[in-house]
C-alpha cells in the first residue's frame, strides 16, 4: 500500500479520535460541575438544588401506582422549588415537603435517638384550613398527613429519571466522589500532562530540524570543507605544473 495512503488514513483516524476525546472531556466536565453544584447545594439545604429545582431521590414505593404521574422507588425526581407561603396548589398535585421523624423502641415504645427531618413526596388529597392534606398513592392503610405551607419544598414537575436515584445518591457519597470525580480528574491531569510533554518534544524536534539538510544532501559545513579541499588540490596541481615548467626552462 502507498505510504501516502497509509499516512492519510492515520491522519484521518487521529482527527476523529481528537474530536471524540474532546467531546468526552467536555461531557465529563459538565457532569463534574453538575455533581459538584448538587453536592454543594445539598450541604447548604440538605438536598441537591440547581436553578430553582430540587433533585430528590425516592427511597420508598409510597407513590407507585397506575397514575400517569406515578413515582417509583429509586427514581430521581425534579421538583420546582416554592418560596411563596401562600401556594396556589390544587388537589391532585404532588408536593415534596419536610417532616420530622422519630424512631421508637419496638418493645417499650420509647423514643430512640434524636428526632430527624426527612423529605417526603405525596399527593394533595384535600385541605385543612391553611394546611395541605397529603397521602401516598400506594399507602392506603396510612392516615393522611397535614402539611404546613412552610414545610413545602417544591411541586413535582412530572420529570423523573427511572432507577438512577441510587446512582445519584452514591455519587454524592465520599466513595462516589472518590471514584467518579477524584480518580477521573487525576487520570485526566496525567493524560493532559502527557499530551503537553509530547507536544513540547515534537516542537523542539521540528525546531531543531529547521535549516537542516534534507536526506542525501551535504550540510553547510560539509560543503565548505569540500570547497576548501578542492581549492587546495587545485593549488597543489598549479604549483606542480609551475615547478615542471621551471625545470624544463632550465634544461
Amino acid at each position: 500500500m502507498d505510504n501516502n495512503v497509509v499516512k492519510t488514513k492515520k491522519s484521518t483516524a487521529k482527527k476523529i479520535w481528537d474530536v471524540i476525546s474532546t467531546i468526552l472531556i467536555v461531557l465529563y466536565i459538565i457532569i463534574v460541575l453538575f455533581v459538584a453544584i448538587s453536592i454543594f447545594s445539598s450541604k447548604m439545604t440538605g438536598y441537591p438544588s440547581i436553578l430553582g429545582h430540587s433533585l430528590l431521590f425516592v427511597q420508598t414505593d409510597s407513590m407507585e401506582g397506575d397514575a400517569p404521574d406515578a413515582i417509583f422507588e429509586d427514581d430521581l425526581v425534579i421538583c420546582k422549588e416554592q418560596n411563596d407561603l401562600y401556594l396556589d396548589l390544587e388537589i391532585g398535585q404532588i408536593i415534596a415537603y419536610r417532616e420530622m421523624q422519630q424512631n421508637y423502641d419496638a418493645e417499650t415504645g420509647a423514643p430512640v435517638g434524636e428526632p430527624y427531618e426527612i423529605v417526603k413526596i405525596h399527593r394533595i388529597v384535600g385541605f385543612d384550613g391553611d394546611f395541605f392534606v397529603t397521602k401516598g398513592d400506594n399507602v392506603e392503610e396510612n392516615d393522611p398527613i397535614s402539611v404546613s405551607p412552610v414545610k413545602v419544598l417544591g411541586v413535582y414537575t412530572g420529570t423523573r429519571i427511572p432507577k438512577i436515584g441510587a446512582i445519584f445518591d452514591f455519587v454524592q457519597s465520599q466513595m462516589g466522589i472518590m471514584i467518579c470525580m477524584v480518580v477521573p480528574m487525576a487520570i485526566f491531569f496525567i493524560w493532559a500532562l502527557y499530551k503537553f510533554i509530547k507536544a513540547m518534544i515534537e516542537f523542539k524536534m521540528e525546531k531543531s530540524t529547521v535549516g537542516a539538510p534534507a536526506e542525501g544532501e551535504l550540510s553547510e559545513e560539509q560543503k565548505q570543507a569540500a570547497i576548501a579541499e578542492y581549492l587546495a588540490k587545485q593549488a597543489a596541481e598549479a604549483n606542480k605544473d609551475e615547478n615542471n615548467t621551471d625545470n624544463t626552462s632550465e634544461e
